[in-house]
């Protein structure tokens, strides 16, 4: 909001929200108490009056074309029928810009005729009220979990009933479920036929269902085993909310009656959150409540844990495992919960997210915001494999080992990236699935060999400028075999031919590339003269000059295919990925077999001409 100098004694406040019904001439019939406050004597002229010319026009003729429509009362009640950004003046010198204005249908009349609803607020201003209220909800909601108490909700326009414990700054559901359903299974459970008991619990619906506005009413009931117990119930509708009653329900359960997510063990010592058998048993707990609503289960891992630990010590390391269970509490909000499973490993479990889309933009504002607190000393980046609730199964057992099955896919694919497991894609979790080596690549076999049909076509037609020349077929190739470089060495001149990728050295010397010494590698056999090296550690006895080589370009792992003349090597292409290992499935290794001899051959038929 922005008011004049001159009429700064007024102290107007931002108007956060106000609310105004409007006639067909533009004046305002009902408003709120800032609106009145703001126009002071002006309360009589249409509103159009108190906007820019061009603003007031066009919000006039929306309103005439509304309210005389003949069809308005048909229109659905909350429709927005027109948006502005606008600017107030009182004509006393009180000037609010920066307003946005809507005019919203309502069912609303004055004197049989019909009216129009106007919204407006500052807009800076309704952001710092938005600011605060989440500072005030995070506030309480982190008082109410210094409480055993379970809070009870009903909705009378739903008959909704919904129990819920504060825990962590989050909020436990521990029942979501129709009133009438909830009584019929707790009388059944434990009240049975016993005449007080039931009177009890009818009073205590009966004060539900008419939206009391002061409740107290205590309820006994047996337990299974026979012990009493007895739960009270204090609460009322809310004011402006009638059709809501909530409150404290107050039981004198045992400890041992409550579930051991809501024990003071059920929190991991280091991060405060729950650990790896209270989150699966408050999952389990909860599948049932969520009635097909779409959740999901998140697998996360910090990449590369243990070099933070090796390089910066564990009390740095426990630092970082504290910022990230931080960061996950704060990104996930009260749309889910989040646990420890242990070390460096994390699990979510959210249910106010309601698409794959909104789930994307949640993991990459976790992703971005954690990639830059270290910033200068090293990237934190995390691998993350997620299920979903009920597509990828009901049971928390199927959800975890495909969440899990994600996750590993995840790191095979290089980390720093989330996969959703998707079974038409990443197949199914029967039999060892973490041995199988299709699920490494999220592109289907059949795009793969689409995409090494042109690619052969292409070389076949237009020769090796085609590869050399065209840097998205380069990048192309790693894409779709998901490499960190390419190279392409040849005889003359004494230097690679083709290269893309950030190698750490800028200048692979032509010699070193060449004199290639496949010691501990695996040949595929055949003719094709192709090495397949998964990890550059199993050769650091038996070929140190490899190894040496390898370790100084942060080659991890590589797929090499070399070109003989005689039994000269004249051409060698290598696929590599950077600072990890890599279990190539046979099919891709085909593959790019495919592209690194035919690669080889139009080398040396180039340079022999």
């Amino acid at each position: 909001m922005r008011l004049d100098r001159k009429n700064e004694s007024n102290n107007f406040s931002p108007p956060v929200m106000v609310n105004a019904l409007i006639r067909k001439d533009g004046t305002i019939t009902s408003a709120g108490e800032w609106h009145y406050t703001f126009v002071d004597k002006n309360s009589a002229l249409p509103l159009y009056d108190l906007m820019p010319l061009e603003d007031g026009n066009i919000l006039a003729a929306a309103v005439q074309k509304a309210l005389s429509d003949p069809d308005y009362s048909k229109r659905p009640s909350g429709e927005v029928i027109l948006e502005l950004v606008t600017e107030l003046n009182n004509h006393n010198g009180g000037v609010c810009s920066g307003i946005y204005l809507s005019l919203i249908s309502t069912n609303e009349t004055e004197n049989g005729l019909p009216l129009g609803r106007i919204c407006y607020s500052d807009m800076a201003g309704f952001a710092g009220a938005m600011e605060s209220d989440r500072l005030k909800i995070s506030k309480y909601r982190y008082f109410m979990s210094m409480r055993s108490d379970i809070y009870f909700e009903y909705n009378s326009e739903t008959n909704g009933l919904v129990l819920y414990k504060y825990f962590n700054g989050n909020c436990f559901v521990l029942t979501d479920s129709d009133l009438d359903e909830y009584i019929s299974s707790v009388q059944e459970k434990h009240i049975g036929s016993n005449p007080a008991y039931r009177e009890e619990m009818d009073t205590l619906i009966s004060a539900l269902k008419n939206r009391q506005r002061n409740i107290s009413h205590t309820v006994q009931y047996s337990t299974a085993e026979g012990y009493k117990r007895t739960s009270k119930f204090i609460g009322g509708a809310l004011q402006g909310h009638e059709s809501i009653v909530a409150g404290i329900y107050i039981s004198n359960n045992r400890a041992s009656d409550e579930p051991y997510y809501m024990t003071p063990a059920a929190r991991d010592a280091g991060t405060g959150l729950l650990n790896k058998r209270a989150v699966t048993e408050y999952i389990i707990d909860m599948l049932p409540t969520l009635g097909g609503r779409t959740s999901w289960l998140i697998m996360i891992d910090i990449d590369d844990f243990k070099n933070i630990n090796d390089n910066y010590g564990h009390a740095f390391g426990d630092e970082v495992i504290a910022y990230v269970a931080d960061s996950l509490m704060s990104i996930v909000g009260n749309r889910g919960f989040v646990g420890r499973f242990g070390g460096d490993e994390f699990m979510a479990f959210t249910y106010g997210i309601p698409s794959r889309e909104a789930l994307k933009n949640m993991l990459k504002v976790l992703c971005k915001s954690l990639a830059l607190k270290y910033d200068g000393r090293f990237k934190l980046t995390l691998s993350i494999g997620v299920s979903s609730f009920p597509v990828d199964g009901s049971a928390i057992d199927t959800l975890f080992a495909k969440a899990d099955k994600a996750l590993y896919i995840a790191k095979e694919k290089g980390k720093n990236r989330h996969i959703i497991y998707d079974e038409k894609l990443h197949g199914g979790i029967g039999g060892n699935y973490m041995e199988s080596q299709a699920v490494s690549y999220a592109l289907s076999r059949e795009k793969k060999r689409e995409f090494i049909t042109s690619l052969v076509l292409g070389l076949s037609q237009k020769g090796i400028d085609y590869l050399f020349r065209n840097k998205n077929v380069q990048r192309d190739i790693r894409t779709v075999f998901d490499l960190d470089g390419i190279t392409v060495i040849g005889e003359n001149p004494a230097e690679v031919l083709c290269s893309d990728g950030k190698y750490v050295l800028e200048n692979i010397r032509r010699e070193d590339a060449v004199a290639y010494d496949f010691t501990g590698f695996t040949h595929m056999g055949g003719d094709d003269h192709t090495y397949v090296l998964n990890n550059t550690e199993s050769i650091k006895e038996s070929n140190p000059m490899m190894y040496d080589r390898f370790k100084n370009l942060e080659v991890g792992a590589c797929v090499v295919c070399v070109t003989f003349s005689g039994d000269a090597a004249c051409a060698v292409m290598t696929f590599d990925v950077f600072n990890k290992t890599r279990k190539w499935s046979q099919s891709d290794i085909d593959m790019m077999s495919i592209i690194g001899n035919l690669a080889g051959a139009l080398v040396v038929k180039s340079e022999n001409r």
